[in-house]
C-alpha cells in the first residue's frame, strides 16, 4: 500500500525519541506490539525492561491507561471495546513520548509523530482499501515565486486518468496546523476515501490538491496580526503558483464552478479567509473545525453580506462541520450565526467528538459527495 511504503522509514524516529527502549525491542523477541482482538478490545504491548512507568496516550486512550510490566520486561494494557475507526496512539515512556518501534504506520505531524491502529467494524469503513478502481498520488514540486522557494503539494488523481483525455474538477484540500502537503492521504486516507465515494457513484470524478499551508512561521504569541500575514502569505502563494501550476500541469476543468475549496482546523480558517474573498475562483467551500477564533465574519465580510443574493448565487455550497466538543465549537457556531444574520446560504454540520481526525475524515466524505454535482450548478 503506498502510504505503508512511504511512511514507514519514519518508523526510525522512535530510535530518537526512546533509543534505549528501541535498542531492547531489536534484541529481544517480543509479541505483536498492537493487538485488536475480534470483540473490538485492544492489547498495546512495548518491551522496555529498565523503565519504572509506562502509559498509553493519543485518540484511542485520552485518559493515560497505565501499562503493567511482566517478569521479562514487557509492558500490556488492554483496553476497549473500541468504537470503529482508525486512531492515533503513542506511549509514554518514564516521561519521555515514545513511538511504537513495531508498528511502521505513522502519522507525521507536529509536534511529534504517532502511531496508526485501525479498527475495523462489521462493514467496510470510508477509508477501507476495498477492491475497487484506484487513483494516484503524485507528489510534486513547484515554484513558489512569492515566497522564492521550491515547495512541494501532492495531487490525487482520480482512477483513469492516465488511460483518458477528460478533464476533471479541482478540490483544493487544506491542512490543519502542524501538519503538511501529505497530511490528508498519510492520516486522512483521503485517496481511499475518494477512491470509494467514486467507486460507489457518491462523488464525481475529481481531482484533489494538497498544498503545504506552512508558508511562513507563526509568531510564538499567535497574535491576530501573525496569522493575519501568514494568510495573506498563503493566499499570494495559492492564486500566485499553485492554481496555476495545476492547471498548466494537469487536464482540470476551467472556470470558478469547477474549483472548490476545503480544509481542516487551519486550513478551514485558510478556506474563509481567502476562498471567500475570491468568489471569481471558487464555488464550493467546506471549512472542517475552522480556526476562526479570531475572525469577526461581518466585519471582514461586509460585501458578502450586502448582498446576499448575489453571494448566494454565487456560493454553490458552503458546509462548515464542527464536532460539539471541540474547542473551536464556539467560533464555528459564531460563524453560522453570522451567516444566518446576513442571510448567506449555508450548511451547518454539527457532530460529536472533537478536534481529531476522527471527525475531518467523515467530513471530507460528506462535502466532497456534493460537490460538482450538476443539480447544484
Amino acid at each position: 500500500m503506498l502510504i505503508r511504503t512511504l511512511l514507514t522509514a519514519t518508523s526510525v524516529l522512535a530510535m530518537s525519541i526512546a533509543p534505549q527502549a528501541f535498542a531492547q525491542n531489536l534484541r529481544r523477541p517480543s509479541a505483536q506490539s498492537v493487538e485488536v482482538h475480534p470483540d473490538r478490545t485492544v492489547t498495546f504491548r512495548i518491551l522496555a525492561p529498565q523503565a519504572k512507568a509506562v502509559s498509553l496516550r493519543g485518540e484511542i486512550a485520552e485518559n493515560g491507561p497505565k501499562l503493567q510490566k511482566d517478569d521479562q520486561g514487557m509492558w500490556s494494557v488492554t483496553i476497549g471495546p473500541i468504537k470503529p475507526d482508525l486512531y492515533c496512539y503513542y506511549f509514554d515512556v518514564d516521561g519521555v513520548r515514545t513511538l511504537d518501534p513495531r508498528n511502521s504506520i505513522v502519522r507525521i505531524q507536529q509536534p511529534a509523530p504517532e502511531n496508526l491502529v485501525d479498527i475495523p467494524g462489521d462493514t467496510p469503513a470510508i477509508y477501507a482499501e476495498r477492491d475497487v478502481p484506484h487513483g494516484t498520488v503524485a507528489m510534486e514540486l513547484y515554484r513558489a515565486t512569492t515566497l522564492n522557494r521550491t515547495r512541494g503539494l501532492c495531487v490525487y488523481l482520480p482512477p483513469g486518468y492516465a488511460r483518458s483525455t477528460a478533464t476533471y474538477p479541482v478540490l483544493y484540500l487544506l491542512h490543519g496546523a502542524g501538519g503538511y502537503e501529505g497530511s490528508w492521504w498519510g492520516s486522512g486516507r483521503m485517496n481511499l476515501i475518494m477512491d470509494n465515494l467514486i467507486a460507489d457513484g457518491k462523488a464525481v470524478p475529481m481531482i484533489v490538491v494538497m498544498p503545504n499551508g506552512h508558508v511562513q512561521p507563526l509568531d510564538s504569541n499567535r497574535s491576530a496580526q501573525s496569522l493575519n500575514r501568514i494568510i495573506a502569505a498563503f493566499e499570494a502563494d495559492l492564486l500566485t503558483d499553485i492554481i496555476p501550476f495545476v492547471e498548466r500541469t494537469y487536464r482540470v476543468q476551467p472556470g470558478r464552478e469547477s474549483r472548490a475549496l476545503a480544509g481542516l482546523s487551519m486550513g478551514g480558517g485558510q478556506t474563509v479567509n481567502v476562498g471567500l474573498k475570491h468568489l471569481e475562483l471558487f464555488a464550493w467551500f467546506g471549512p472542517f473545525s475552522a480556526a476562526v477564533h479570531t475572525m469577526n465574519f461581518e466585519e471582514q465580510f461586509p460585501e458578502l453580506t450586502a448582498s446576499a443574493a448575489a453571494t448566494n448565487g454565487k456560493v454553490k455550497l458552503l458546509w462548515i462541520a464542527c464536532g460539539r466538543d471541540d474547542a473551536l465549537f464556539a467560533a464555528n457556531s459564531a460563524l453560522d450565526d453570522a451567516l444566518t444574520r446576513g442571510g448567506i446560504r449555508h450548511t451547518f454540520v454539527v457532530s460529536d467528538g472533537g478536534h481529531s481526525w476522527l471527525n475531518w475524515r467523515p467530513y471530507l466524505a460528506g462535502f466532497a459527495s456534493q460537490i460538482f454535482q450538476t443539480e447544484k450548478l
